[in-house]
């Protein structure tokens, strides 16, 4: 599985893990609206009410990894995928990544869904996948059985499952995956490897506390 290092994709500009999730519902809305206006990116095109479905779906994810043992740090999650997603990069006008080894994905905060959110928890046919939520094994079983959306479905013409949605319960970030440092505005961000080290002593102390 080494193979399957997590993708989080973003406009670098902006910088990774700007999530609307973690806003209030009117700051959330405020954005959104502004981006809507602004028609640059594939996010302008969301209708007015993607926070409040967003939201409903993040909630029942939430409740389902939890029955099965899933202890996310947060309420609302970040969105990576499992895989590299060219067709991604086409919602940014500047895009950037970070990767995040397999091997550095707590199983403890980071589910999966086979598809991205949106269609895996709406979308209506008989595939066994709709409307699951999965843990780290579980998604490597699917994988054996299904393969990666974006290896058999690149152009979305054999459904709305392009890639595989990872949503992670923290903001984990891999000291490996922030070299070499990506740029924003033409000068290095090196602060990432600060909040690696942050975010895994804390996962350390609640996993393992002492």
């Amino acid at each position: 599985m080494k193979y399957l290092n997590a993708y989080h994709y973003f406009e670098r500009e902006k910088g990774p893990f700007r999530n609307l999730s973690s806003l209030s519902v009117i700051e959330a809305e405020a954005v959104s609206q502004q981006i809507r206006q602004e028609g640059r990116t594939f996010a302008s095109q969301r209708s007015a009410e993607y926070m409040t479905i967003r939201r409903e779906l993040e909630q029942i994810v939430y409740a389902r990894f939890g029955a099965k043992g899933g202890q996310p740090l947060q309420s609302y999650p970040h969105y990576l995928t499992l895989g590299a997603c060219p067709w991604l990069e086409s919602w940014y006008g500047d895009p950037d990544h970070v990767i995040i080894p397999w091997e550095e994905l707590p199983a403890e905060v980071v589910s999966f869904t086979y598809g991205d959110l949106f269609p895996t928890m709406r979308y209506e046919d008989d595939k066994a996948y709709r409307k699951q939520v999965y843990t780290k094994d579980e998604i490597v079983e699917l994988i054996q059985i299904y393969g990666l959306p974006q290896e058999w479905n690149p152009t979305g013409q054999q459904g709305p499952e392009r890639y595989i949605g990872c949503r992670s319960g923290m903001n984990v970030l891999s000291s490996r995956s922030a070299s070499p440092m990506y740029e924003v505005k033409g000068e290095s961000v090196r602060y990432l490897n600060r909040i690696c080290c942050l975010m895994h002593r804390i996962v350390a102390y609640i996993i393992f506390p002492k």
